[in-house]
């Protein structure tokens, strides 16, 4: 037998060491490896007496084992003979092997040893667990929710001990994580692990992907670089499966919407662990556990939240997103919305009104903000080098930009989620997701400006033609045909607007208690804001026309109103920038049913000089 070469193998880790060798013996043997009988094992293994072969698969089998010196129960993988005549591979296997005995953690499979039989069967023996393992656990359906969060935190504090020792699993599935008999998590199988500090390159036998396809990330896959990581996402499909009793194939449901005894809260959760692009995954295990820590206990924030109005017209966009999950009933707040006519710049936020998750609070600690948005609880800033800052609320993940997301030109706030419009014309987006208003579509580019509105989102590409994505109960995704020469959009509950190049406003959607309808003869219309059910239009001498509902004065535009260049709608409140920077607030002037604390149209005594305004559900946003 000729043995490759070390230099072909030079930088490989264990599993590309495995499937060269496989390869290898594949060559030298067309027939598959047939494992020895335990009886005949027991003489090639003077220190065990094997009982049993317990199972097989493409890289050795597994025994049932007793390590007669210390009298212990183990469990034995050994591999073909062939692997271990090829003297680079076995050099590699030992190496590798001790690497993995250093990992010493409640919640993974300890390796106690590893040798060579005397026929050559490379082999190392393990802990014994009798209790089974979760895939077994998952034929009886989904796990009650308390038990599934603690099996998959106990998943990613395994993952986190292996991951600082540098070890990569690659093959996170139910079947390699054993549960002892009261329950406990035990990662077993780092077969096909590798060493942070190797090459990741494609890694195959006879053509197929190291790892198990419904559970291995997209790059994975794909059969390109891997990290840590691509373990979280397998873990992501772990605790969906776990949650719903369903494995995440095509266009699914979050896992709330298939077990009503869900937290909603742990929806965003597992399409942050699924995301495609590794960036926008939780970037430690620690991330991950600590996000279902905080999800798993916040079942009831959900039940308060009131549908609101969203939309916030700006410049240029970017983004992906992973599946598309239908359901799109979750109400939803939404944000206010600012129409942006130029760059703009300031260094101090000002906000009032609602504060109770944060959101109101001013800050003066961000350097230059170009552009600021409102959603419901939570505000955004656009910093004047391109990056983005959130603060306030943040269970459905608007406040965790993506790591390294730079070269934005514009900011959208939708109810809970968040558009970022980027100088080379694509989008991103994040937050909120249940209705797919986190999900931009593919191969969107060319975009001028965006708009969020309370679950769905919205695109204006430098064509002048419009591209939605999201909830579409109420036709407000449905474009009207042919609409082109389109210069302003905006996004609100339920509906839609576009200002076209001849100043007229197109109108979609419906209010759910009345079909929208833009007021016969508007024209010379320059931007609209879109609140909850009213909505804005600045037109091009500086007045502001309003329609819609006016429950609370909020479509009442203050007598003698001139000199605007800017507007903002809430929920039930209504802002405008002068030209002179100064604020106008007209709306609700007492507490929303519900009850929250308002002061949203209480503009600051001697407020000037803003340069912005953004209207949120309960509160009001200017940058100065």
């Amino acid at each position: 037998m000729t043995s490759p070469s070390s230099t072909k193998l030079s930088g490989l880790s264990l599993d590309a060491l495995l499937a060269e060798g496989l390869r290898e013996a594949t060559r030298l043997s067309p027939v598959a490896w047939e494992p020895p009988k335990p009886e005949d094992l027991s003489g090639l293994l003077p220190g065990y007496d094997i009982v049993r072969l317990i199972g097989r698969g493409g890289m050795g089998a597994v025994y049932e084992a007793r390590q007669v010196n210390l009298g212990r129960r183990v469990a034995l993988k050994v591999l073909p003979p062939e692997l271990g005549a090829n003297e680079a591979f076995a050099e590699r296997f030992r190496r590798e092997a001790r690497a993995l005995g250093r990992l010493e953690h409640g919640n993974i499979l300890e390796v106690f040893d590893f040798g060579e039989s005397t026929a050559g069967h490379l082999f190392y023996s393990m802990q014994y667990v009798e209790g089974g393992d979760l895939g077994a656990r998952l034929k009886t359906g989904p796990l009650p929710q308390g038990e599934a969060l603690r099996l998959v935190k106990e998943i990613c504090a395994a993952l986190e001990a292996a991951h600082a020792q540098g070890v990569i699993h690659r093959d996170i599935k139910p079947s390699n994580i054993l549960l002892t008999a009261d329950g406990t998590v035990k990662v077993a199988d780092f077969g096909i692990a590798v060493l942070d500090d190797q090459p990741k390159e494609r890694l195959t036998f006879t053509g197929i992907a190291v790892g198990t396809l419904e559970y291995a990330a997209p790059e994975q896959a794909a059969g390109i670089a891997v990290d840590t990581r691509s373990d979280l996402y397998s873990v992501g499909v772990i605790c969906y499966e776990v949650l719903t009793g369903q494995l995440p194939r095509g266009i699914f449901d979050p896992p709330s919407k298939v077990n009503a005894d869900v937290a909603p809260a742990l929806d965003s959760v597992v399409h942050t662990a699924m995301q495609s692009d590794p960036a926008r995954r939780f970037q430690t295990a620690n991330d991950f556990r600590a996000a279902l820590s905080r999800s798993g206990e916040s079942r009831a924030l959900s039940s308060r939240l009131i549908p609101l109005a969203a939309a916030a017209v700006v410049l240029l966009a970017a983004g992906t997103g992973f599946s598309i999950w239908k359901w799109n009933s979750l109400p939803q707040a939404a944000a206010g919305s600012q129409a942006v006519a130029a760059p703009v710049s300031g260094r101090s936020i000002v906000a009032w009104g609602g504060n109770d998750f944060g959101s109101g609070a001013s800050r003066a600690d961000l350097g230059e903000v170009q552009a600021i948005a409102a959603g419901d609880g939570f505000t955004v800033a656009l910093k004047g080098d391109g990056t983005v800052a959130a603060w306030g609320r943040n269970e459905k993940g608007q406040r965790d930009v993506p790591a390294g997301l730079s070269g934005v030109r514009a900011i959208a706030a939708g109810g809970y989620h968040v558009l970022a419009l980027k100088t080379d014309g694509t989008v991103e987006a994040w937050g909120a997701y249940e209705s797919g208003q986190s999900y931009v579509p593919r191969g969107l580019k060319d975009v001028q400006a965006i708009a969020a509105g309370t679950e769905f989102s919205m695109a204006l590409k430098r064509d002048g033609t419009v591209i939605t994505w999201g909830a579409n109960a109420s036709g407000q995704c449905n474009v009207p045909a042919g609409l082109t020469g389109v210069t302003s959009i905006a996004a609100g509950e339920g509906i839609a607007a576009a200002v076209k190049d001849d100043g007229t406003v197109v109108g979609w959607g419906s209010f759910g208690d009345g079909v929208f309808a833009v007021p016969p003869g508007l024209s010379d219309v320059r931007t609209v804001a879109l609140g909850w059910r009213h909505l804005l239009a600045l037109k091009k001498d500086g007045t502001v026309v309003a329609w819609g509902i006016n429950s609370d004065g909020q479509a009442t535009v203050p007598a003698g109103l001139t000199g605007v260049q800017s507007i903002a709608a809430g929920v039930k409140h209504s802002l405008a920038l002068k030209t002179d920077g100064t604020v106008v607030a007209w709306g609700i002037k007492g507490k929303l049913e519900w009850g929250d604390p308002l002061g949203q149209t209480e503009v600051p005594a001697g407020l000037t000089g803003v340069k912005a305004i953004a209207a949120g559900c309960r509160h009001s946003v200017a940058l100065k």
